[in-house]
């Protein structure tokens, strides 16, 4: 595996339609399990500092940040719905076997 990866978790932890916060380069990320691909993302909603991970995962690939509802693309980190206004930074990953690696900011 390439050293711009780091290894995060196991796969087998991260069950389809779940989400949850791992360190990795140096941040704090949240990684959601959507229809069997593996996405991360910033884990601190840019609005007010919320922690993702203590969110809801809803509809398709849409992460409800839990303090006051924003809404986030999974796939792209894009706002959905305020009220947050910046994009979360998104990451590449790989998944080797049982193992999720999280590389740099895409």
């Amino acid at each position: 595996m390439n050293d711009d990866f780091e290894r995060v978790a196991a796969l087998s932890e991260l069950p389809d339609g779940e989400i949850m916060a791992v360190d990795a380069q140096g941040e704090s990320i949240l990684l959601a399990n959507v229809d069997g691909h593996v996405y991360a993302i910033s884990e601190t909603c840019t609005h007010e500092g919320a922690p993702l991970s203590e969110g809801f995962l809803t509809g398709e690939a849409c992460i409800e940040c839990p303090w006051h509802a924003g809404q986030f693309e999974i796939t792209t980190g894009s706002v959905i719905s305020p009220p947050p206004l910046v994009d979360l930074a998104t990451y590449e990953v790989r998944v080797d076997g049982d193992d999720i690696y999280v590389g740099r900011p895409i």
